[in-house]
């Protein structure tokens, strides 16, 4: 409306009355009367000076409210449809995805996992038969990238597993009193753990906010969430050994938890989302020693079973999870629950 229609400020669109928006004849303060040029759908008539919108409730209602259209949740009804079923949340189906650690123990469970949903999957690992990446190199991870685009297409998921730690049977010099650990140790875990889980977000993260959507799910422990408990390992001491779970692991997975919140807000207007799998001990025929002391400690009793990764990684992966970013899923047996 124009300004200089002020005591006549009705709307006399007829899909207006009736609505109780804008009663015809009041008056429209100077900031709303604009609005309706912007957020209407329909025309402003040029002589009349009078709003004759579709709608015109943008006129009487915040810049917010007035973009309520727009901002109706569609996003997942545009993918699996109003009427989906459960099940088709969990679909992978033709999706692509990139496991970096896909190799390892854990990761060829959350590779198996996801081809399982349907997805083609792509394992970035140094003993990868295919895509033979070393996450700390930046080209590396780029070339596989768009290898992997040009035989599937941009990934839709990115699972960063890739992991260094020292196990409970680790050398002596690798698990020694916090005073005296290597530098050399600290510096090549920090940057499997938390630089190759940048540069692949970044190399791989950047190509699915081009793309307006995709998941990254970074898997983090509960040593990165919780202290060690140093007294799990007395079974090494007892042989005269100094065993300590070493620093550089709790260090590198606390730091992916803001890596993920950081991503997770700068890549949220992107349709990319980002989040963290917190997990704990999973069996790889560790010391019996070290299993029965996990055990004790463990409120569900037991240590977990690799398989029991998989579901959590496809609930993230998953449209299932479409409202879910910058969280953190804790699968721990109830560790933290103490």
């Amino acid at each position: 409306m124009r300004a200089g229609n002020r005591r006549q400020a009705g709307c006399p669109a007829r899909a207006h009355r009736g609505r109780g928006h804008l009663p015809r004849g009041d008056r429209v303060p100077r900031q709303r009367r604009q609005r309706c040029r912007v957020f209407a759908r329909g025309r402003r008539s040029r002589g009349s000076g009078r709003c004759v919108a579709r709608d015109h409730a943008a006129c009487a209602l915040g810049p917010f409210e007035g973009r309520r259209e727009r901002l109706r949740p569609r996003v997942l009804r545009r993918r699996v449809g109003s009427s989906a079923r459960v099940t088709d949340l969990f679909s992978l189906e033709d999706r692509v995805a990139v496991v970096t650690g896909g190799a390892g123990q854990l990761g060829s469970e959350i590779v198996r996992g996801l081809e399982e949903r349907g997805a083609h999957v792509a394992v970035f690992d140094i003993a990868a038969d295919r895509f033979r990446v070393d996450v700390t190199d930046r080209s590396a991870i780029a070339r596989a990238t768009e290898e992997v685009a040009q035989e599937w297409g941009v990934p839709h998921v990115l699972v960063n597993a890739a992991a260094l730690d020292s196990p409970p049977d680790a050398p002596a010099e690798e698990v020694g009193p916090f005073e005296s650990y290597p530098e050399r140790s600290f510096d090549q875990v920090m940057d499997v753990n938390v630089k190759g889980t940048f540069l692949s977000s970044q190399v791989v993260g950047a190509r699915m906010a081009a793309e307006g959507r995709g998941s990254i799910v970074n898997v983090s422990s509960i040593y990165g969430m919780l202290s060690p408990v140093q007294s799990l390992y007395e079974f090494r001491r007892g042989g005269g050994e100094e065993f300590f779970k070493p620093v550089a692991y709790s260090v590198s997975k606390s730091a992916l938890y803001n890596l993920t919140r950081y991503l997770a807000t700068y890549w949220a207007k992107s349709g990319v989302r980002v989040n963290t799998l917190t997990l704990a001990g999973v069996w790889n025929d560790q010391p019996e020693e070290f299993i029965e002391a996990y055990a004790m400690r463990m409120p569900i009793g037991r240590m977990a079973d690799a398989r029991e990764v998989v579901g959590p990684i496809v609930f993230l992966a998953s449209d299932a999870s479409s409202y879910v970013t910058g969280a953190n899923l804790v699968v721990d047996g109830g560790w933290s629950a103490w």
